[in-house]
């Protein structure tokens, strides 16, 4: 069967970025928005809390739906509620009418993360769509990396409000090029449109051992990530006496790691394949957190181990989470969109619980360097049993 036409790479980008893009554009600001909105800034943290909420939930839904009534309208329909939900924040009068437009917001957004994967698959093979997210995904790390930044000045500049009249314009001008550019993708839909129909595509995938050694993989990898978002800060400024301003320093290390791995394994994929890939991450994984456990059990944990190690977590991650995307909306590309959506879902599950384990475990180095540790170890496991599991019902390796 002929594939259909890829729409522009960029526009996948665009689309995919505009999620990161409202999250992470207000961190910066959630002491002006407190005071603002004459609310504490615990009530503003709220903000984040419901977005990634929103974030994680909705993708279950844009995945099957775009199953069955295709990419381009799911996608369209997705920006459209990111627009009424900035326009709520814009016109916001209080901390409950700006949570509930960033509720919108975020679930407007996720529509581009889910069907941008699902695209990819679409029109390219399993081992050319590996190359392809290894490249949207390092294209989209400058997101998190640039948008503190951009709030920051925003707000010194025309005031709070200017953030979500510079999200409307990009939202509207992403909208515009999408409406214009995008094709529809999918090939043969599915048809029940029913919610238990939709729950059944998930089960369908959850049985399949492929699927869930790439998923649980990704899961846990990606708590390996947030665990050292949430704890590396206090081990780094409170254990160690890093000052605040060169903390930021050293964490550049990580993300721009990743960035280079996922730009070598766009490069590589085609040729070495995503399983040798993902097998090689995991083990550098694994290994460069039982590097810093030992560091941590002999008293020699400093500052450059730390984030020295960590970022070579962050190039073994670079290679292998993109790859296992690749290879879970591969398993069934009749289920791609749901495929992606459920696979989302999963990661910002486990980054939630990297995040809180963190918070309530004892804030010590031994505990964020164990818990790297011990879930780098089972993404390893996840994929092994995965790849067993499928051999052992006949499936290729």
């Amino acid at each position: 069967m002929t594939r259909p036409q890829a729409p522009h790479f960029t526009l996948l980008i665009a689309v995919a970025a505009i999620g990161l893009l409202g999250l992470n554009i207000i961190p910066a600001v959630m002491p002006v928005l407190a005071q603002a909105l004459k609310t504490d800034t615990t009530v503003v943290q709220f903000t984040l809390t419901l977005y990634l909420f929103g974030f994680a939930v909705a993708q279950l839904v844009y995945g099957p739906v775009s199953d069955r009534i295709g990419r381009r309208p799911t996608l369209l329909a997705g920006l459209t509620l990111f627009q009424i939900g900035t326009v709520i924040c814009l016109v916001a009068p209080d901390i409950l009418t700006l949570n509930s437009g960033r509720l919108l917001q975020a679930i407007g957004s996720c529509a581009g993360t889910v069907l941008g994967r699902a695209v990819i698959r679409d029109v390219y093979e399993r081992e050319r769509a590996a190359s392809m997210v290894a490249y949207m995904t390092m294209a989209l790390a400058l997101g998190p990396m640039l948008a503190p930044a951009i709030g920051g000045y925003l707000e010194l500049w025309f005031g709070w409000r200017s953030l979500f009249v510079f999200l409307l314009v990009v939202g509207i001008l992403v909208q515009i090029w999408a409406h214009l550019a995008m094709p529809e993708t999918l090939r043969e839909r599915l048809t029940g449109s029913s919610p238990i129909a939709m729950l059944h595509d998930f089960v369908l995938l959850l049985r399949q051992p492929a699927f869930c050694g790439y998923a649980f993989q990704l899961g846990f990898s990606t708590m390996v990530f947030f665990a050292f978002v949430g704890g590396a800060a206090h081990v780094a400024v409170d254990g160690m006496g890093v000052a605040p301003h060169h903390f930021g320093l050293y964490f550049i290390m990580v993300p721009s790691q990743y960035m280079l791995a996922n730009f070598l394994a766009g490069r590589f994929s085609p040729r070495i394949g995503i399983e040798r890939l993902i097998r090689g991450g995991v083990a550098f994984g694994v290994l460069f957190s039982f590097l810093l456990v030992v560091f941590e059990e002999v008293g020699r944990l400093s500052v450059m181990p730390l984030f020295l190690a960590a970022g070579g977590i962050s190039l073994a991650q670079g290679f292998s989470v993109s790859s296992a995307v690749a290879g879970a909306v591969s398993v069934d590309p009749r289920r791609a969109g749901s495929a992606s959506g459920l696979v989302g879902f999963l990661q910002m599950t486990f980054a939630a619980l990297g995040s809180f384990s963190i918070g309530v475990l004892p804030g010590t180095a031994r505990t964020l360097v164990w818990l790297m540790l011990l879930a780098s170890l089972a993404g390893l496991i996840s994929h092994y049993l995965g790849q067993y599991f499928h051999r052992r019902q006949g499936g290729s390796p």
